[in-house]
């Protein structure tokens, strides 16, 4: 069963903010009392200052009433670097990675999108002509998401297109996410923070093998946004997987399908090719090219 790989997802009460947020928090207790916003307008934080400490209090959000007590003298210490993201402890500001045979990090993009994840020095999210946040929507827009649905998705990362499916008034969504570093980043990231949600269930493990839990005709809606194809994520782009995601789709349903712009500049036609497969595993429709969302949407009769 389906329900004994749930991971309970637990957001940690934190202050993570880009560089531009630290810089600004930096110079900001200089003065005895303020008020602030953090996280690209995330959080708002009250900052009170003591005699050898000051209090930043956060005032909304997940976690009002969280407050970190630092030493002001740490905000001097801390050489700040413009591709990474912070979080404020008592103890210290420090950078929100992990290393762990691979690296990875939260990667401040711009201040009114999300931040993105960097794994080795591969980006998990369109940042270039657009962002996190946007990327996300068309994605969801691609879908066509709609009240009611149950949706799959099947690559969770940071969360982003299984939360706007939720907004979208998605009845229940199921994310998957194979990589538990790629989980202690997201219950790290603020924007990550409404996986929390109750008609969102995050499971952990291998989606080509726990696709088979799932019975026939469950899912309105499938969104396949997997990393890159390699070695290490070639099943996620196989005949074999894109039947079981045929099998469990309903009559009707639709499935988006991120490809990006592989071989692009050798005049390849990957998305062509992962169209052809898909036709083979039973879609009866298939939309070669989604240009905004750079995917393929494929439906079932």
């Amino acid at each position: 069963m389906i329900e004994e790989y749930v991971y309970d997802f637990k957001p940690r009460c934190a202050i993570v903010m880009a560089p531009w947020e630290l810089e600004r928090l930096r110079y900001t207790v200089e003065k005895s009392k303020a008020v602030m916003k953090a996280g690209h307008g995330y959080m708002n934080i009250g900052i009170k200052r003591a005699d050898k400490y000051v209090e930043v209090r956060v005032l909304d959000g997940t976690c009002k009433g969280y407050v970190v007590r630092i030493d002001p003298s740490v905000f001097k210490k801390t050489e700040i670097d413009q591709k990474k993201m912070y979080v404020v402890s008592d103890e210290n500001v420090s950078v929100v990675e992990i290393r762990s045979g691979k690296y990875y990090k939260l990667l401040p993009t711009v201040p009114t999108s999300y931040p993105s994840l960097e794994i080795s020095g591969i980006h998990m999210h369109r940042i270039w002509n657009s962002d996190p946040k946007q990327d996300t929507i068309q994605k969801i827009r691609a879908a066509r998401i709609r009240r009611g649905d149950i949706v799959l998705d099947t690559c969770m990362g940071l969360g982003y297109t299984a939360i706007w499916s939720a907004k979208r008034g998605a009845h229940r969504v199921y994310t998957v996410e194979i990589d538990p570093n790629v989980i202690d980043i997201a219950e790290q990231n603020p924007w990550s923070w409404e996986l929390d949600r109750d008609n969102i269930m995050t499971i952990k493990g291998n989606v080509t093998r726990l696709i088979r839990e799932f019975p026939d005709n469950f899912f309105d809606k499938i969104i396949h946004d997997p990393p890159r194809i390699s070695a290490e994520t070639g099943d996620l782009y196989g005949s074999e997987f894109y039947r079981e995601l045929y099998r469990v789709l309903k009559p009707g349903g639709v499935l988006f399908h991120y490809t990006g712009n592989p071989g692009k500049k050798k005049k390849g036609n990957f998305p062509g090719r992962v169209a052809s497969r898909l036709k083979n595993a039973g879609f009866s429709k298939v939309l070669i090219r989604v240009e905004e969302a750079l995917g393929v949407v494929a439906f079932k009769e």
